[in-house]
């Protein structure tokens, strides 16, 4: 199995955690999907930084890349399938 695939499995249950910390991040925001996705993805990023000062063979940006692409993936089916389920409602605009 490679290296990125195995880095992304270990990630893989912490998405529905990162989407729901995003959404709440952005609460009342409308238009704020890609902030969101953004935001995921630059604590996905951090986390394998950190990790990677005990593990080496994470130190590759070839690998990071890999499964920061992968991680967005699952991040847009895990919102695909929130939305669905209706655990996610569509933000109002602020009120003046």
């Amino acid at each position: 199995m490679p290296l990125w695939l195995m880095i992304f499995f270990q990630v893989l249950p912490y998405v529905p955690t990162l989407v729901q910390t995003a959404e709440t991040a952005f609460s009342g925001k409308p238009g704020s999907g890609a902030a969101k996705k953004s935001l995921a993805l630059n604590l996905t990023g951090i986390a394998l930084d950190g990790a990677a000062m005990k593990m080496p063979m994470l130190q590759s940006d070839t690998n990071k890349k890999v499964v920061l692409d992968a991680v967005a993936g699952a991040i847009d089916a895990t919102v695909s399938v929130m939305n669905a389920a209706g655990i996610f409602k569509k933000a109002e605009p602020a009120k003046p």
